[in-house]
């Protein structure tokens, strides 16, 4: 059998499609079946795609070894542990069967399980902005030693850390997280006020004229952004990409400005009134309310997603080494 030649036992993988299977391998004694299991978290994974890479290596190296195989096939199968039928959760699993020049027979079955669904919703964005913020001063922390370990080539090698470069690096990034949680919190401070309809409502007047400016910065800041990650970032010049590095590094200096004019605004730093246009960018915010209305409730749409993104991907990591950490410390013998 060929590496690439996998059978998939669902046609159609649709919800509500009638489901066709593949013919089982030949039964083997039970003594002789193996189950791999393989555990995988984060990421968005094509469905089977990490079943069909484990079962394309263990087919090459059984190959290698002069062994026969089955084709492999892809099915859907309900264990029977529980005896409950059609109310026992069906599991996808790769089958095939290897014959050893020996006479040996193996039947394989190869299973996948995600870690991610049992820690989603676990951690809250007020969590994960605190996960963060411990593992930059942590990261701080550990450049004091100057170098690192790592076991490479049968033995333990110290590596040179570049000390400033990191601590600048994660200064950087602290400072970068701590202007987007201000910065999405003036945007929900805004949006609690009118939705509630206080008798002064946030931001009004010279306020609001100076605070929309500064999310014109923030948002010219997240196209530069955008631009080094998706524009220069996929050339295929060395060049080119540096120059995205040096968008992508102005565009989060952009944004930590952004913060620190709208910290001066709200406390009524002179100097940061001066950093706003005249007479000319407020005869704007005044004779456009609607667009100033559509400016401010981009800016509060995208708080919104930036808090699922952290809760959904930072927060999975955040919950699992908060899981990992307490099941190592009960396994201590806890209190």
């Amino acid at each position: 059998m060929s590496a690439l030649d996998l059978t998939l036992g669902i046609t159609e993988v649709a919800r509500g499609a009638p489901k066709a299977y593949a013919p089982k391998p030949p039964a083997s004694s039970p003594a002789n079946r193996v189950a791999v299991l393989v555990a995988h978290g984060m990421g968005q994974q094509v469905p089977y795609e990490t079943i069909d890479g484990v079962v394309q290596a263990l087919v090459r190296d059984v190959e290698a070894s002069r062994a026969d195989i089955t084709s492999a096939v892809i099915r859907t199968v309900r264990m029977g542990a529980q005896n409950l039928d059609e109310l026992e959760p069906e599991l996808v699993r790769a089958e095939f069967e290897i014959a050893e020049e020996n006479g040996n027979r193996h039947e394989v079955h190869v299973y996948e399980a995600y870690w991610a669904p049992l820690t989603e919703g676990k951690i809250t964005a007020a969590e994960v902005v605190k996960f963060l913020f411990d593992a930059g001063w942590n990261g701080i922390k550990n450049t004091e030693g100057k170098t690192y370990q790592r076991w490479m080539f049968g033995r333990e090698r110290n590596f040179e850390l570049r000390t400033e470069r990191l601590v600048a690096a994660f200064v950087g990034i602290m400072a970068l997280l701590a202007s987007l949680v201000f910065i999405n919190a003036v945007a929900a401070a805004a949006a609690a006020s009118h939705a509630i309809g206080t008798a002064r409502p946030f931001p009004t007047g010279t306020l609001l004229v100076q605070l929309t400016w500064d999310f014109v910065i923030v948002d010219i800041a997240a196209a530069l952004i955008a631009a080094g990650v998706f524009g220069f970032g996929n050339a295929s010049s060395p060049a080119v990409r540096r120059l995205g590095w040096v968008v992508i590094f102005l565009g989060a200096f952009m944004i930590v400005l952004g913060a620190i004019f709208m910290a001066g605004h709200l406390a009524g730093v002179a100097l940061s009134a001066h950093m706003v246009p005249r007479d000319g960018w407020e005869r704007i915010v005044t004779c456009f309310p609607l667009a100033v209305l559509a400016l401010w409730a981009v800016e509060f749409w995208a708080t919104l997603k930036a808090r699922a993104l952290l809760v959904q991907y930072v927060g999975d990591v955040a919950a699992y080494i908060a899981a990992h950490t307490v099941s190592k410390f009960w396994a201590a013998g806890g209190l």
